[in-house]
């Protein structure tokens, strides 16, 4: 198995510190430019299978590269959402008390703690193992959500995950398996393809 992880592209609400979670998102112009090139660097990959969020910045960016793979199926899950942040989402991070702050932190009442994400990541990722032995698979997700996803298949922790950098706007991370324990990063938050 093979998979290559995508973060959507940039969103308005990226470039002023809103916090989206489950909100949909507008790609702003530079967006839509990196899903673009990002379409372009994988339109000659065979790719079996496509996996996205069903939260419009992320489909959207999906269906841009969808375009250059008519015949491959595309799923829209709701599984790979980004973290749910409750009544924190659309609020500005620089107005919420003790900016700044890292957002892997906050743990209020309403908000998806990292466990539960971690849980639901994990849950995908054996699904593909299961059902995906032998395809390539893209899946287009979020920051947080692919956090969990890279921290899943390592089997690290929580405390691991909170240490890992963000994954960039459209970037692109490929994993390829031999089998559950045995696999290589041939990319990791690769955006060479955005220069």
């Amino acid at each position: 198995m093979k998979i290559i992880l995508t973060r959507h592209g940039e969103t308005i609400e990226n470039t002023i510190g809103i916090i989206q979670g489950h909100l949909h998102g507008v790609l702003s112009g530079i967006g839509l430019t990196q899903a673009e090139k990002l379409a372009d660097t994988l339109a000659s990959v065979k790719i079996d299978y496509i996996y996205s969020s069903d939260l419009r910045r992320a489909s959207e960016t999906c269906s841009i590269i969808a375009k250059k793979h008519l015949s491959v199926p595309v799923k829209y899950l709701t599984e790979l959402r980004e973290r749910y942040f409750g009544s924190l989402e659309g609020k500005v991070k620089s107005e919420i008390f003790g900016y700044p702050f890292s957002i892997n932190l906050l743990n209020a009442d309403d908000v998806e703690s990292l466990d539960e994400l971690l849980k639901r990541a994990h849950i995908f990722f054996s699904y593909l193992i299961s059902n995906h032995n032998s395809d390539t698979v893209l899946i287009v997700a979020h920051n947080t959500f692919n956090k969990c996803f890279i921290t899943s298949i390592l089997e690290n922790s929580v405390t691991d995950l909170l240490l890992m950098n963000n994954f960039s706007n459209a970037s692109i991370t490929q994993i390829n398996f031999t089998d559950r324990e045995c696999f290589k990063f041939e990319k990791y938050n690769n955006v060479a393809h955005l220069e």
